[in-house]
């Protein structure tokens, strides 16, 4: 058969010449950064006070461990009432039909709260978090929530999602970043159990900071945030964007977030994820493209639809002989392996089991790169100025004091 243009067949085709996007960096000093800065706009409704945040630390639990090196109290509702109160606690707390077992004891209810005094960390499986846990039933699970202030959450997201020993101007950046993330999710999410989880679903949360340079980035742009229109924009981000950022409208088909347009970027090159390479067999592909209602025995052919200018797919046609079907880029990386399929900026080549994916960056490419981040830094950058390259249709706002 004739196949359409742009199609790779699963056989064996001579291999491409493969050119990197970007080459290495010799020893001399990068020139200084001089870009614009993001300029100070107002918040439509600004927040009395410093929020909190409840962050899902652990969900569809049977069973958890939890203590407290220190006076705390444990509670349970509705309508809440004390059941402990103890210098030194350790728990062990699972779901049962009518509420919770604590320590072997039943408990009729549908929330726990764990409340340390004296700002004493709290100990999760091993790991200790700041503020206060909310325990509840979640199906025939527990959910285990992490409520405390914002800007303590901050430290524990910025300490996990961005090297402390980067750039103190890259790390701000970070913060803002996160902030602005944190607080969308707050405002969209108020009739929900929680509004972050701590996974790289929403941000990945290490709990407990202990490095000062990131509690000082943090500290340096208290209340911060990225605003458009005067309301709260979500701040996306991502590891590493391989050259070019992505449309937030274009990759989660957020059209109200059209604003959030993909820029080129010529400061990550030194990621180590600025180009990678993978090989896909012809089983794996059709295991992983496999759902209720559509078996994929077999692969014969990828086609890349509507590559945009940033290098990015909208969609992969997928030939299996005798059918063909078409797979969003998000649900393609997802099939395969975020962490295995890094980004939807890559080319495609045939090989002998299957295809080779030659890919660049790392992440969804909408918003900040953060190795880009890093590189601006590394020029003299200023946090502002990072934020205008990846967020130009922003303004930075005071959301609280």
């Amino acid at each position: 058969m004739t196949w359409p243009q742009g199609v790779f067949r699963s056989r064996r085709l001579p291999i491409l010449l493969w050119i990197p996007l970007f080459a290495p960096m010799n020893g001399c000093r990068p020139p200084a950064y001089t870009g614009p800065s993001l300029r100070h706009g107002k918040i439509e409704r600004k927040l009395e006070a410093e929020p909190s945040v409840r962050v899902a630390v652990a969900r569809d639990r049977k069973q958890t461990d939890m203590g407290c090196a220190g006076p705390c109290e444990v509670w349970a509702g509705p309508p809440g009432r004390a059941l402990y109160e103890a210098k030194d606690l350790s728990l062990e707390l699972s779901v049962t039909e009518a509420g919770f077992t604590v320590n072997g004891r039943p408990v009729e209810g549908e929330w726990l709260a764990v409340r340390p005094r004296q700002g004493i960390p709290l100990r999760l499986n091993d790991k200790e978090y700041p503020g206060e846990m909310h325990v509840t039933r979640q199906g025939a699970g527990l959910t285990v929530v992490n409520v405390l202030p914002a800007e303590r959450y901050l430290g524990g997201v910025v300490a996990k999602e961005m090297r402390p020993s980067w750039p103190a101007e890259a790390l701000k950046a970070q913060a803002v970043a996160a902030r602005s993330y944190a607080m969308y999710q707050i405002r969209l999410r108020q009739d929900k159990p929680y509004d972050v989880v701590a996974t790289s679903r929403s941000q990945r949360y290490l709990g407990a900071s202990l490095d000062q340079r990131v509690d000082d980035a943090v500290a340096a742009t208290r209340g911060l945030v990225l605003a458009h229109d005067g309301r709260v924009v979500p701040g996306f981000y991502h590891s590493t964007c391989g050259g070019h950022t992505a449309n937030a409208a274009k990759v989660f088909a957020m059209k109200h977030l059209d604003f959030l347009q993909g820029v080129p970027c010529e400061f990550c090159e030194r990621s180590p994820y600025a180009t990678w390479t993978i090989e896909v067999t012809n089983e794996e592909l059709a295991e992983a493209l496999s759902k209720p209602g559509r078996p994929v025995s077999k692969v014969t052919a990828l086609q890349v639809l509507g590559r945009g200018e940033d290098g990015r797919f909208d969609k992969i046609r997928v030939f299996t002989g005798a059918d063909q079907f078409d797979v969003k880029a998000l649900h393609f990386r997802y099939a395969l392996g975020t962490y295995r399929l890094k980004s939807a900026r890559f080319q495609l080549e045939t090989a002998p089991v299957g295809f080779l994916i030659r890919g660049e960056g790392f992440g969804h490419g909408v918003g900040m790169c953060q190795y880009g981040a890093r590189g601006m830094a590394e020029r003299s950058a200023s946090f502002r100025q990072i934020l205008a390259k990846y967020y130009a249709k922003t303004e930075l706002a005071a959301l609280y004091d």
